[in-house]
């Protein structure tokens, strides 16, 4: 180090060298990533996040898959491909106000089924 680095710079320096508490955190290059190009976090036990994530991912579109035609072309153009409200209105024929309604019985009726599927996931993990 050279003799004429600040106090500041020194202290910064030494804040960086030292390992967090929780462990030093994940750098990710090349080597970091498996064969499917994912990021290996087994050493940071983060790849169970990443599982279950994907899990979550794959339940949420099978989900959307058994809605009503009409509540899953609503959802995917608001909330998917995030158009413009307006734009949607004129696709569907209606006004701002019923889309509202239409949007919040969509996304009840994707949370029904969601929270069954779960938990009928659940309790098969329990009795299993």
């Amino acid at each position: 180090m050279a003799a004429c680095a600040s106090p500041n710079a020194l202290a910064l320096r030494e804040y960086r060298l030292q390992p967090r508490a929780h462990g030093a955190l994940p750098r990710f290059g090349r080597d970091s990533l498996d064969a499917e190009g994912q990021p290996n976090c087994l050493r940071w036990g983060q790849r169970p996040h990443i599982v279950a994530a994907r899990q979550i991912k794959d339940k949420v579109r099978e989900i959307l898959l058994d809605l009503a035609p009409r509540d899953r072309a609503l959802l995917n153009a608001v909330f998917f491909d995030e158009r413009d409200r307006d734009e949607v209105c004129l696709e569907f024929g209606v006004d701002r106000d019923y889309l509202r309604v239409l949007l919040h019985r969509a996304k009840q009726s994707s949370k029904t089924e969601y929270v069954k599927r779960i938990g009928s996931q659940a309790s098969m993990r329990a009795s299993a």
